[in-house]
C-alpha cells in the first residue's frame, strides 16, 4: 500500500502523466484496497463475534451463515485504525469493527458492534422490527436493493475510504439494547426458518438448487441456500448464494418451479452502488 501511495505522489509531481500511467496507478490502488479488505475479512474471529453477541446461545454455524452473505466495505483506510463494515442485506444487520496496524498486519481494536441497518438511517433511534422492512414490501427485491445501497452509502459517508483521521465513533449515535436485540432476533429468525424448511421440505429445496444449476451452468457445484421465505407453511421463495460476496443471489419461485415455468431470477444488489 505504501508503494502505491509513493508512486501516486511521484506521479503528481511529474508534468502531465500519461493516461496509461494513470490507469496503472488506479489499478494498483484498487488491487491494494481489495487485498486489504480481504485480509480484514479473513481476520474476523467467529468466536469473538459469538462472545460479543450471544455468549452461550449461538454456535459457530450461525456466524458462518451470517458472514457468508455479507457485503464488505472498508473506511478510513489511510488512517492507522480503518473501519470494516460487514453487512448482511437479507437480515439487514451490520457488523462494524475497528482495526489497527501491528507488526505489519491488521489487529482488531475493541469489540465488534452489531446493529440493524436502521442504525444508518435518518432516524437511527426509531423502534426496530424483528424482521427487515424489505420483506413486507409489495416489491420485495426492489426494496432489498434500495435498502442495501442505502446502508452501504451511509457507511461510506460516515467512514470515507480515503479518510486519514481515526473515527471518533463507529456510529452517529450509541447502539441501544433494543437495537442489539432486534439484530440478534433477525439473524436467529432467518436461521430458524432455513433449518425448518430444510427439515420439512428437503426435496423442494433440492429441486430449487437444481434449477439454479440449470439456469447458471457455470455456478459453483456447491451452492448454498441463504434463505427460505414461506407462505402458508410452505416455501414460496428460495434465495441461493452465488459468489461469496453477499451481493449476488439466485431467486427461485417455488410456484413457477412446480408449474415447469421459468423459475429462477438473478439479483445483484449493488448493480449501481454509486
Amino acid at each position: 500500500m505504501l508503494n502505491v501511495i509513493a508512486l501516486t505522489l511521484a506521479l503528481t509531481t511529474t508534468p502531465a502523466p500519461s493516461p496509461m500511467l494513470k490507469s496503472i496507478v488506479a489499478y494498483r490502488s484498487e488491487m491494494a484496497d481489495r487485498t486489504t479488505e480481504r485480509a480484514i475479512r479473513e481476520s474476523i474471529d467467529a468466536r469473538l463475534l459469538r462472545d460479543a453477541l450471544f455468549p452461550e446461545a449461538v454456535t459457530g454455524a450461525c456466524w458462518k451463515h451470517f458472514f457468508r452473505d455479507t457485503i464488505v466495505d472498508v473506511g478510513r483506510m489511510k488512517s492507522d485504525r480503518p473501519v470494516a463494515f460487514f453487512y448482511n442485506p437479507l437480515v439487514d444487520v451490520a457488523a462494524i469493527v475497528e482495526f489497527e496496524a501491528a507488526a505489519g498486519t491488521w489487529k482488531r481494536r475493541g469489540t465488534v458492534t452489531i446493529v440493524p441497518g436502521e442504525a444508518f438511517g435518518e432516524t437511527p433511534q426509531a423502534p426496530i422490527a424483528s424482521r427487515p422492512a424489505w420483506q413486507s414490501s409489495p416489491d420485495m427485491f426492489a426494496a432489498l436493493k434500495a435498502a442495501t445501497r442505502s446502508r452501504v452509502r451511509a457507511f461510506r459517508a460516515l467512514h470515507p475510504r480515503g479518510e486519514s483521521r481515526r473515527a471518533a465513533s463507529l456510529l452517529t449515535q450509541p447502539v441501544s439494547d433494543a437495537q442489539r436485540t432486534a439484530a440478534e432476533l433477525r439473524i436467529l429468525n432467518e436461521l430458524r426458518a432455513l433449518a425448518n424448511a430444510s427439515d420439512r421440505h428437503a426435496s423442494t429445496l433440492e429441486r430449487a438448487l437444481a434449477a439454479v444449476h440449470a439456469a447458471s451452468p457455470k455456478a459453483s457445484p456447491r451452492l448454498e441456500i441463504s434463505a427460505v421465505y414461506s407462505q402458508g407453511g410452505s416455501p414460496a421463495l428460495v434465495l441461493v448464494s452465488l459468489p461469496d460476496d453477499g451481493r449476488r443471489f439466485a431467486v427461485v419461485s417455488i410456484a413457477a418451479l412446480a408449474e415447469a415455468r421459468r423459475a429462477v431470477a438473478f439479483v445483484d444488489l449493488l448493480e449501481d452502488p454509486s
